[in-house]
Protein backbone atom coordinates (compact mmCIF):
# COMPACT_ATOMS: atom_id res chain seq x y z
CA UNK A 1 0.00 0.00 0.00
CA UNK A 2 1.63 3.27 -0.97
CA UNK A 3 1.82 5.95 1.62
CA UNK A 4 0.43 8.61 -0.27
CA UNK A 5 -2.30 7.09 -2.13
CA UNK A 6 -2.83 8.53 -5.62
CA UNK A 7 -6.20 10.31 -6.52
CA UNK A 8 -8.79 7.51 -7.52
CA UNK A 9 -9.61 8.73 -11.40
CA UNK A 10 -5.52 8.87 -11.92
CA UNK A 11 -5.73 5.09 -10.22
CA UNK A 12 -7.92 3.93 -12.56
CA UNK A 13 -6.06 5.36 -15.73
CA UNK A 14 -2.81 3.66 -14.62
CA UNK A 15 -4.55 0.39 -13.90
CA UNK A 16 -6.26 0.62 -17.36
CA UNK A 17 -2.99 1.49 -19.44
CA UNK A 18 -1.25 -1.50 -17.16
CA UNK A 19 -3.84 -3.56 -18.07
CA UNK A 20 -3.40 -3.08 -21.84
CA UNK A 21 0.67 -3.27 -21.66
CA UNK A 22 0.29 -6.44 -20.31
CA UNK A 23 -2.66 -7.56 -22.75
CA UNK A 24 -0.19 -6.72 -25.91
CA UNK A 25 3.09 -8.36 -24.35
CA UNK A 26 4.09 -4.60 -24.00
CA UNK A 27 5.20 -4.53 -19.92
CA UNK A 28 8.39 -2.98 -19.06
CA UNK A 29 10.40 -4.07 -16.18
CA UNK A 30 13.89 -3.51 -14.67
CA UNK A 31 15.96 -6.54 -13.69
CA UNK A 32 19.59 -6.82 -12.54
CA UNK A 33 21.94 -8.10 -15.24
CA UNK A 34 22.72 -11.65 -15.63
CA UNK A 35 24.07 -14.58 -18.42
CA UNK A 36 25.62 -13.42 -21.42
CA UNK A 37 25.20 -10.50 -22.98
CA UNK A 38 23.57 -9.86 -25.83
CA UNK A 39 22.63 -6.54 -25.85
CA UNK A 40 25.15 -4.02 -24.40
CA UNK A 41 26.27 -1.32 -26.28
CA UNK A 42 29.51 -1.75 -24.36
CA UNK A 43 31.17 -2.30 -28.29
CA UNK A 44 34.68 -1.80 -26.59
CA UNK A 45 35.03 -4.04 -24.03
CA UNK A 46 35.80 -0.33 -22.09
CA UNK A 47 33.35 -0.13 -19.49
CA UNK A 48 35.62 -2.52 -16.78
CA UNK A 49 38.53 -1.20 -18.22
CA UNK A 50 40.75 -0.35 -15.17
CA UNK A 51 42.43 2.46 -17.05
CA UNK A 52 39.03 4.03 -17.11
CA UNK A 53 38.47 3.29 -13.65
CA UNK A 54 41.82 4.55 -12.41
CA UNK A 55 41.40 7.73 -14.32
CA UNK A 56 37.53 8.41 -12.58
CA UNK A 57 39.63 7.43 -8.93
CA UNK A 58 42.20 9.94 -9.65
CA UNK A 59 39.75 12.63 -10.81
CA UNK A 60 37.38 12.19 -7.84
CA UNK A 61 39.85 12.52 -5.13
CA UNK A 62 41.43 15.44 -6.86
CA UNK A 63 38.29 17.16 -7.99
CA UNK A 64 35.65 15.64 -5.72
CA UNK A 65 32.54 12.81 -6.95
CA UNK A 66 29.99 15.68 -8.11
CA UNK A 67 30.21 18.60 -10.43
CA UNK A 68 28.79 21.46 -8.08
CA UNK A 69 26.94 23.22 -10.31
CA UNK A 70 25.84 23.52 -14.18
CA UNK A 71 28.68 24.42 -16.29
CA UNK A 72 28.21 28.10 -16.84
CA UNK A 73 28.46 27.99 -12.22
CA UNK A 74 31.12 25.96 -11.04
CA UNK A 75 30.64 22.89 -13.18
CA UNK A 76 33.17 23.34 -15.47
CA UNK A 77 36.65 21.86 -14.47
CA UNK A 78 40.30 21.09 -16.23
CA UNK A 79 38.73 17.74 -17.10
CA UNK A 80 35.68 18.87 -18.85
CA UNK A 81 37.86 21.46 -20.64
CA UNK A 82 40.12 18.70 -21.88
CA UNK A 83 37.64 15.91 -23.11
CA UNK A 84 35.86 18.83 -25.22
CA UNK A 85 39.28 19.79 -26.92
CA UNK A 86 40.04 15.90 -26.99
CA UNK A 87 36.87 15.16 -28.65
CA UNK A 88 37.00 18.05 -30.89
CA UNK A 89 40.02 17.08 -32.47
CA UNK A 90 38.96 13.37 -32.72
CA UNK A 91 36.10 14.91 -35.11
CA UNK A 92 37.88 17.09 -36.85
CA UNK A 93 36.14 20.00 -35.53
CA UNK A 94 37.08 23.36 -33.82
CA UNK A 95 34.88 22.38 -30.89
CA UNK A 96 32.82 20.50 -28.61
CA UNK A 97 30.14 20.97 -25.73
CA UNK A 98 29.68 18.24 -23.03
CA UNK A 99 25.91 17.21 -22.42
CA UNK A 100 24.70 14.82 -19.64
CA UNK A 101 22.75 12.17 -21.78
CA UNK A 102 22.38 11.54 -25.65
CA UNK A 103 18.33 11.92 -25.10
CA UNK A 104 18.82 14.89 -23.54
CA UNK A 105 21.22 16.30 -26.23
CA UNK A 106 19.09 15.39 -29.17
CA UNK A 107 16.05 16.35 -27.56
CA UNK A 108 17.32 19.68 -26.48
CA UNK A 109 19.90 20.58 -29.53
CA UNK A 110 17.52 20.60 -32.07
CA UNK A 111 14.75 23.31 -31.01
CA UNK A 112 17.75 25.34 -30.20
CA UNK A 113 19.06 25.39 -33.43
CA UNK A 114 15.76 25.52 -35.11
CA UNK A 115 12.52 27.85 -34.51
CA UNK A 116 9.85 29.78 -35.85
CA UNK A 117 10.16 29.77 -39.55
CA UNK A 118 12.45 27.26 -40.07
CA UNK A 119 12.29 23.62 -40.61
CA UNK A 120 13.71 20.65 -39.79
CA UNK A 121 13.94 17.22 -41.97
CA UNK A 122 14.49 13.87 -39.98
CA UNK A 123 14.98 10.10 -40.96
CA UNK A 124 11.93 8.18 -40.81
CA UNK A 125 13.83 5.89 -38.60
CA UNK A 126 15.67 8.19 -36.38
CA UNK A 127 16.11 7.63 -32.69
CA UNK A 128 13.35 8.55 -29.99
CA UNK A 129 15.29 11.61 -28.98
CA UNK A 130 15.44 13.46 -32.53
CA UNK A 131 11.71 12.54 -32.80
CA UNK A 132 11.19 14.14 -29.21
CA UNK A 133 13.81 17.14 -30.19
CA UNK A 134 11.96 17.60 -33.58
CA UNK A 135 8.38 17.92 -31.30
CA UNK A 136 10.17 20.77 -29.16
CA UNK A 137 11.30 22.29 -32.40
CA UNK A 138 7.58 22.11 -33.66
CA UNK A 139 6.12 23.50 -30.47
CA UNK A 140 8.74 26.65 -30.77
CA UNK A 141 6.96 27.13 -34.31
CA UNK A 142 9.21 24.93 -36.89
CA UNK A 143 7.97 23.28 -39.51
CA UNK A 144 9.11 19.17 -39.18
CA UNK A 145 9.55 17.03 -42.65
CA UNK A 146 9.88 13.23 -42.17
CA UNK A 147 11.65 12.09 -45.30
CA UNK A 148 11.92 8.09 -46.14
CA UNK A 149 14.34 6.03 -44.15
CA UNK A 150 17.76 6.61 -46.33
CA UNK A 151 16.23 8.15 -48.95
CA UNK A 152 18.64 11.27 -49.45
CA UNK A 153 16.41 11.48 -53.44
CA UNK A 154 13.33 11.99 -51.34
CA UNK A 155 14.57 14.30 -48.83
CA UNK A 156 16.08 16.35 -51.83
CA UNK A 157 12.55 16.99 -52.81
CA UNK A 158 11.33 18.13 -49.90
CA UNK A 159 13.76 20.36 -48.83
CA UNK A 160 13.73 21.95 -52.65
CA UNK A 161 9.82 21.75 -52.40
CA UNK A 162 10.03 23.50 -48.98
CA UNK A 163 12.86 26.61 -50.84
CA UNK A 164 9.98 26.82 -53.59
CA UNK A 165 7.33 27.81 -50.89
CA UNK A 166 6.83 31.21 -48.97
CA UNK A 167 9.10 29.82 -46.07
CA UNK A 168 11.83 32.06 -45.31
CA UNK A 169 13.84 30.46 -42.60
CA UNK A 170 16.60 27.90 -42.41
CA UNK A 171 16.73 24.20 -42.58
CA UNK A 172 18.32 21.36 -40.49
CA UNK A 173 18.45 18.12 -41.30
CA UNK A 174 19.20 15.05 -38.81
CA UNK A 175 19.47 11.51 -39.15
CA UNK A 176 21.09 9.09 -37.26
CA UNK A 177 24.78 7.81 -39.17
CA UNK A 178 24.34 3.59 -37.55
CA UNK A 179 20.48 3.84 -37.00
CA UNK A 180 20.46 1.71 -33.57
CA UNK A 181 17.24 -0.34 -34.05
CA UNK A 182 18.43 -1.58 -37.33
CA UNK A 183 22.12 -1.46 -37.93
CA UNK A 184 22.12 0.31 -41.10
CA UNK A 185 24.09 3.33 -42.02
CA UNK A 186 23.22 6.32 -43.26
CA UNK A 187 24.25 7.58 -47.12
CA UNK A 188 26.40 10.98 -45.70
CA UNK A 189 27.91 12.21 -48.93
CA UNK A 190 24.18 12.06 -50.64
CA UNK A 191 22.80 13.60 -47.53
CA UNK A 192 25.58 16.26 -47.25
CA UNK A 193 25.21 16.51 -51.15
CA UNK A 194 21.70 17.88 -50.53
CA UNK A 195 21.99 20.02 -47.43
CA UNK A 196 24.69 21.71 -49.89
CA UNK A 197 22.00 22.27 -52.51
CA UNK A 198 19.66 24.09 -50.75
CA UNK A 199 21.46 25.67 -47.64
CA UNK A 200 20.33 23.40 -45.17
CA UNK A 201 22.94 22.36 -41.84
CA UNK A 202 23.77 18.47 -41.12
CA UNK A 203 22.95 17.38 -37.23
CA UNK A 204 24.63 13.57 -37.37
CA UNK A 205 24.16 11.24 -34.28
CA UNK A 206 27.00 9.28 -34.12
CA UNK A 207 26.17 7.13 -30.71
CA UNK A 208 26.53 3.99 -32.49
CA UNK A 209 29.62 4.52 -34.58
CA UNK A 210 31.60 6.69 -32.36
CA UNK A 211 34.54 4.35 -31.42
CA UNK A 212 33.93 1.92 -33.81
CA UNK A 213 33.98 3.33 -38.02
CA UNK A 214 36.99 5.16 -39.45
CA UNK A 215 40.51 5.02 -39.54
CA UNK A 216 40.57 6.50 -36.28
CA UNK A 217 37.10 5.41 -35.01
CA UNK A 218 35.80 9.16 -35.24
CA UNK A 219 32.36 7.50 -36.45
CA UNK A 220 30.65 6.91 -40.01
CA UNK A 221 31.85 10.80 -41.20
CA UNK A 222 35.14 9.71 -41.20
CA UNK A 223 34.56 6.14 -42.68
CA UNK A 224 32.81 8.04 -45.84
CA UNK A 225 35.13 11.00 -46.03
CA UNK A 226 32.53 13.51 -44.80
CA UNK A 227 33.16 16.01 -42.25
CA UNK A 228 29.19 16.58 -41.20
CA UNK A 229 28.55 20.56 -39.51
CA UNK A 230 27.78 19.39 -36.71
CA UNK A 231 28.07 15.52 -34.69
CA UNK A 232 26.46 14.20 -32.08
CA UNK A 233 27.84 11.30 -29.93
CA UNK A 234 27.74 9.63 -26.37
CA UNK A 235 30.15 8.78 -24.23
CA UNK A 236 28.51 5.61 -23.01
CA UNK A 237 28.37 2.98 -25.84
CA UNK A 238 31.74 2.24 -27.36
CA UNK A 239 33.57 4.55 -24.59
CA UNK A 240 32.32 2.67 -22.14
CA UNK A 241 30.89 5.65 -19.39
CA UNK A 242 28.52 8.15 -19.58
CA UNK A 243 27.34 11.43 -21.20
CA UNK A 244 27.19 13.04 -24.46
CA UNK A 245 28.78 15.89 -27.15
CA UNK A 246 28.18 17.88 -29.45
CA UNK A 247 31.26 18.82 -32.06
CA UNK A 248 31.13 21.46 -34.92
CA UNK A 249 32.53 24.98 -35.46
CA UNK A 250 33.26 26.85 -32.08
CA UNK A 251 29.95 29.80 -33.39
CA UNK A 252 27.98 26.89 -33.19
CA UNK A 253 29.36 26.17 -29.61
CA UNK A 254 29.08 29.65 -28.34
CA UNK A 255 25.10 29.71 -29.32
CA UNK A 256 24.52 26.59 -27.63
CA UNK A 257 25.86 27.79 -24.70
CA UNK A 258 23.54 30.47 -24.70
CA UNK A 259 20.58 28.85 -26.35
CA UNK A 260 20.01 25.08 -25.77
CA UNK A 261 18.39 24.87 -22.34
CA UNK A 262 19.47 21.19 -21.46
CA UNK A 263 22.27 22.90 -21.61
CA UNK A 264 22.26 25.68 -19.37
CA UNK A 265 19.85 24.40 -16.87
CA UNK A 266 21.76 21.04 -16.13
CA UNK A 267 24.19 20.14 -13.51
CA UNK A 268 27.45 19.20 -15.02
CA UNK A 269 28.72 15.84 -16.08
CA UNK A 270 30.94 14.82 -12.40
CA UNK A 271 34.87 15.24 -13.30
CA UNK A 272 35.61 11.50 -12.79
CA UNK A 273 33.07 10.33 -15.47
CA UNK A 274 34.33 13.26 -17.81
CA UNK A 275 37.93 11.66 -16.64
CA UNK A 276 37.20 8.44 -17.46
CA UNK A 277 35.84 9.33 -20.78
CA UNK A 278 38.88 11.30 -22.19
CA UNK A 279 40.84 8.07 -21.33
CA UNK A 280 38.42 6.48 -23.45
CA UNK A 281 38.80 8.47 -26.30
CA UNK A 282 42.68 8.21 -26.25
CA UNK A 283 42.40 4.45 -26.03
CA UNK A 284 39.76 4.14 -28.93
CA UNK A 285 41.95 6.50 -30.89
CA UNK A 286 44.85 4.19 -30.49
Amino acid sequence: MDRLPLPQLWIQRLERLSAERQAQGLTRSIAPARGVDFCSNDYLGLRRDPRLAEAAARAARDLGSGAGGARLLRGTTPVHDALEEALAAWKGQASALLFNTGFQCNATVIPALAGAGDAVFSDRLNHASIVDGCRLARAGGAQVEIYGHGDAADLDRRLASWRAGTARGLALVVSDTVFSMDGDAADLPALMAACDRHGALLLVDEAHATGLLGASGAGLGEAQGVLPHLSMGTLGKALGGFGAFVAGPALMRDHLINACRGFIFSTALPAPVAAAALEAVRIARE
